[in-house]
């Protein structure tokens, strides 16, 4: 090799290395060398080219730098979570149907680490009805250690195995029709986002815990509005304990307690209004088997509703749900799930928020809910497509309200960043 090549050469490798930095002056270097007789123009040229090529790929392993407002913040770091749905809801009786595109979820957060283990959480739900903002997380906390992390603020409560696992990750397009009963507004207002303080850790020997105490009321109210409510606390606590993965599987159980002051007051707060005027108290037991690419789960939820206004005494509610799934392939899984729900003649089950969208205006007194359907991972769960079928009925309704079978099927694009 003569000399005049090995310089060509090496001035490559020196312009290659260089790239990413001084890619401004690439071009000045390159007129140089072929001023110098180093390179001809054509060999300049390939030059570029290859100097453009390594610049394009040195991009995508860079990072994006977020410039955080406080200097005590010593890291930030933006998260976003998109499901876009595709609901197909059918009735046999005389309610609304629907066959539409819309967005589920539209997440969007930053988390900031302090010094001392320190950090803060919001994010924001952009797809709430009417095109409001709602609250999806707002906390901040500290983590001492493995055994005990503290948060101010407000998030979900340690009740409900499936409420408690995060959408992104639940096998079912929907969550059952138990765990929405003991959630939603439509429902006991018992689990799911409240604001207070709130505790966990692992305790070592596959044991944790969580535990919270929260306002009774299941908003972030703070103007007026919450001048007119019951006041009151709200407690918490989860025992849960998960065992080494070995060749017979892994398995977990758990067991939650709730109390809730003046917590029957908020039952069934929309269409129903079907309240009690007293406490509300529940106990749920869960756990999960997993071997190879099989997986089953199951929860079971109870609570005591006091001085329930349809009954006229105290009423005791259950639910209960189960859900298997299997994995085909890396790629796709099979999921069904069945979950049944009574309310001990309180008419509590609003079948328009439990089969989520289903346009049934009624309340009932029990229903049960068979599902069978598929995800597809197309990068695990950053990247994912699930479908599922979804049969309901309803029986005992108030007000003499008929009995009503709902047909739902769901798609739903979910991307995480």
């Amino acid at each position: 090799m003569n000399i005049t090549k090995i310089t060509q050469l090496g001035a490559l490798s020196f312009a290659m290395c260089a790239a990413t930095s001084f890619a401004a002056s690439n071009d000045a270097l390159l007129e140089i060398l072929v001023k110098k007789g180093v390179l001809t123009s054509a060999e300049a040229e390939d030059v570029r080219t290859e100097l453009a090529a390594a610049e394009a790929e040195a991009a995508k392993d860079q990072p994006v730098y977020v410039q955080a407002k406080g200097k005590a913040v010593e890291s930030i770091k933006l998260t976003g979570r998109f499901h876009f749905a595709y609901d197909n809801i059918s009735n046999d009786g005389d309610y609304d149907e629907r066959d539409r595109f819309y967005f589920r979820r539209l997440y969007l957060g930053a988390e900031a680490k302090f010094a001392h283990d320190t950090y803060a959480k919001l994010i924001g739900n952009f797809g709430g009805e009417d095109g409001d903002i709602d609250l999806d997380k707002a906390v901040v906390g500290w983590k001492a250690d493995p055994m005990f992390e503290v948060e101010a603020g407000y998030t979900k409560v340690p009740f409900g195995l499936y409420e408690t696992t995060s959408s992104s990750k639940i096998k079912t397009v929907e969550r059952s029709i138990a765990n929405r009963l003991f959630v939603e507004d439509d429902g006991l207002r018992l689990g799911g986002r409240h604001t207070g303080l709130f505790a966990e850790g692992d305790l070592g020997a596959g044991f944790s815990y969580g535990a919270a105490a929260v306002t009774s009321s299941p908003s972030n109210d703070r103007d007026d509005k919450s001048n007119a409510e019951k006041d009151g606390l709200g407690f918490f606590g989860r025992v849960q304990w998960e065992s080494d993965e070995t060749e017979v599987g892994e398995f977990m159980v758990g067991a939650d307690l709730a109390h809730m002051e003046n917590g029957s007051n908020y039952t069934n707060d929309g269409s129903g209004g079907n309240s009690g005027d007293g406490d509300l108290t529940a106990f749920g037991i869960h756990g999960s088997y997993d071997i190879g690419d099989f997986t089953i789960s199951a929860e079971g939820l109870f609570g005591t509703v006091e001085d329930q206004i349809v009954a006229g005494d105290d009423v005791d509610v259950t639910g209960f749900t189960i859900t298997p799934s299997y994995k085909i392939t890396d790629k796709w899984e099979i999921v069904a799930a069945y979950s049944v729900v009574d309310t001990d003649g309180g008419f509590l089950l609003d079948a328009d928020d439990l089969v989520r969208r289903s346009g049934v205006g009624e309340t009932f007194d029990e229903g049960t809910s068979y599902y069978l359907g598929f995800n597809y991972y197309i990068i695990g769960n950053d990247l994912k497509l699930s479908g599922g079928y979804e049969f309901a009925e309803f029986e005992d309704g108030d007000g003499g309200a008929d009995d009503v079978e709902i047909d739902a099927f769901r798609l739903r694009l979910q991307a995480l960043f």
